[in-house]
């Protein structure tokens, strides 16, 4: 796929849906699966043309699997964002809740496929 990439977020070997959620949502549990998750997060963000936006706060609220596709998740995530305009002198921010698909891996592994990265920031 043209402008996509893969972006890996390592959660652990075995888990069940709710063990996902749980590895995502406690970094200090499961090392920095969350962290990893706020990179997946902010090539997610809908609402903006360029990569200002910092990405402030990401909560897992749900994790599924297919059963009929035990490697197939669906994850959905609160994203909380903040962006500054310095030209226009204006703070912008907001929340977005998104649902995206996953691959899990043998290795524990979740792989994203999120769009390549945008264009580069203007000064203003």
């Amino acid at each position: 796929m043209n402008g996509m990439r893969e972006m890996i977020v390592h959660v652990g070997v075995g888990l069940d849906a709710e063990g996902i959620k749980d590895a995502l949502n406690e970094p200090e549990e499961y090392g920095d699966a969350n962290n990893q998750l706020f990179s997946v997060a902010h090539a997610l963000l809908a609402d903006h043309k360029d990569d200002r936006a910092e990405v402030s706060e990401v909560g897992v609220d749900s994790v599924t699997r297919d059963f009929k596709h035990p490697s197939q998740v669906d994850v959905q995530m609160t994203i909380s964002w903040t962006a500054y305009y310095g030209c226009k002198d204006m703070d912008t921010s907001d929340d977005e809740t998104v649902t995206e698909s996953a691959t899990y891996t043998a290795e524990g592994d979740l792989v994203f496929l999120v769009p390549a990265p945008r264009r580069q920031a203007s000064e203003c």
